[in-house]
């Protein structure tokens, strides 16, 4: 019974916690403003809107879960990390910025963790975790040096 009660607890909670480190509206209309100089021209950036940030946050909360909660919010996360690479996609394309080989590399791997990850079963998904992150670490992290590099 009490194991029940806990799973039922879990399933309700962990979607509520991922909606409340949601997006909110308001807060989305100031982002989309939100604007950083490059040398006369001015690009919208991930910084600005919080979604990097977002993001890590995501991910300390996934590290966290397991079995079942990991399977519930799954879908939210593959979700994040698409919109996530098509928000860095936007980014580089309106710098006139070039996609190097190890960015199509990365994000190529990227598209092939969300695939893979919804046929997982949840002891798969725990174990795959890791090293997802470590990616998703790694492609913020190389957006932030090429954005880094396009500021003057």
């Amino acid at each position: 019974m009490k194991m029940a009660l806990r799973h039922t607890v879990t399933v309700l909670l962990v979607p509520l916690a991922v909606a409340c480190g949601g997006r909110d509206e308001a807060a989305d209309s100031d982002a989309a403003s939100d604007t950083l100089p490059t040398g006369g021209m001015v690009m919208p950036s991930m910084e600005a809107d919080g979604m990097m940030d977002q993001m890590r946050q995501h991910l300390e909360l996934m590290a966290g879960l397991t079995g079942d909660s990991m399977k519930v919010v799954l879908p939210d996360h593959r979700q994040r990390v698409a919109d996530m690479l098509g928000q860095m996609n936007r980014e580089m394309t309106d710098m006139s910025m070039p996609m190097d080989s190890a960015w199509k590399a990365l994000a190529d791997s990227l598209r092939a963790d969300l695939s893979r990850m919804g046929d997982m079963t949840a002891p798969e998904q725990q174990a795959f975790m890791n090293g997802h992150a470590a990616r998703v670490t790694r492609m913020m992290q190389m957006h932030r040096r090429m954005m880094s590099g396009m500021r003057m």
